[in-house]
């Protein structure tokens, strides 16, 4: 399959100063991603308005991520998720896809990887997209499809890999649930997912979970007052609706908020699915995982982010 012609990106340097120390990011601090914004506006989009509010949190899940991917093995550390698919795992509305975004940027900017992002978007106006980002001699280049199909995105992605290697070609998929991935996109590097991820023994020697937590109420009063500019009674008004979901905490207004969570409330058929760390919820047929709001207790220890059971 013939792929298109890529583009040459404008001002590389810029967009690497934007996310090469994405693992150095002070917390608790807003950090400005301008040129990403805009480069990700007409592909489903990577934060509201080119800043991110980074929670301890966040760096903990990206210095996962990278270590996973990066760090040599010696013989007193082995690292054990080396090679290893990774499956980014939270509740809806917390930030998983701007982490996915960022993160490519940064594979592409500070470790010269050649990335595909595949995009299941559900917003008005909106479909599924597939990008691409890599290097052709000293250049950065990017071409961008939308409203593409699994079978076609699987099709330009044999052919990257035809082209470039497979291990040259690192897949990212935004939004899928796993059990529902096509053969041809198995391979991917790193799945964001808000689904329940049931792996088997088998996959589990080939992949792993790792949870993106929900928002602190401190942490959102934080961005609030930050990024935001909202009001501190406003904000008292906006947690108690939306509980950890950034998504919802930053709706035009708190009506917005409450008729989100509600539509939610009545899309769920079995109350005691809120309570369960194993059902399974698909996405279209229940708003259990829009509700479902998972944390870790201790955000300082990296081994509470590493899921024993998906």
């Amino acid at each position: 399959m013939a792929i298109p012609s890529a583009t040459v990106l404008n001002e590389p340097d810029k967009y690497a100063e934007e996310c090469t120390s994405l693992t150095e990011w002070a917390v608790n601090a807003v950090h400005e991603i301008p040129l990403i914004w805009k480069f990700m506006n007409s592909l489903g989009g990577c934060t509201g308005n080119g800043k991110i509010f980074w929670r301890l949190e966040d760096k903990q899940v990206a210095s996962i991520l990278v270590d996973g991917w990066f760090r040599e093995s010696t013989d007193g550390n082995i690292n054990v998720r080396t090679n290893k698919k990774s499956i980014l795992m939270g509740s809806t509305g917390i930030g998983k896809s701007t982490l996915l975004c960022v993160m490519a940027f940064y594979l592409v900017f500070k470790h010269k990887k050649n990335v595909l992002v595949y995009r299941r978007l559900t917003k008005l106006k909106q479909r599924n997209c597939l990008l691409y980002l890599g290097h052709q001699g000293n250049q950065v280049v990017h071409f961008a499809i939308p409203a593409f199909k699994k079978l076609e995105a699987g099709r330009v992605y044999d052919e990257l890999c035809r082209q470039q290697g497979i291990g040259n070609v690192w897949m990212l998929l935004d939004g899928f649930e796993y059990d529902h991935i096509p053969e041809e996109l198995e391979t991917f590097n790193l799945l964001a997912t808000s689904q329940q991820v049931d792996l088997k023994y088998q996959e589990r020697v080939d992949a792993y979970c790792c949870l993106l937590p929900c928002w602190a109420k401190k942490d959102l009063l934080l961005m609030g007052t930050f990024v935001y500019k909202f009001a501190t009674e406003d904000m008292e008004e906006r947690f108690y609706y939306s509980g950890g979901s950034v998504r919802e905490f930053t709706l035009a207004t708190s009506e917005d908020i409450r008729s989100a969570i509600d539509d939610a409330s009545s899309g769920v058929d079995d109350i005691s699915n809120l309570l369960s760390n194993n059902s399974s919820v698909l996405t279209g047929k229940s708003q259990v995982d829009r509700l479902r709001h998972t944390f870790v207790k201790d955000a300082g220890d990296t081994n509470h982010f590493i899921a024993r059971r998906c």
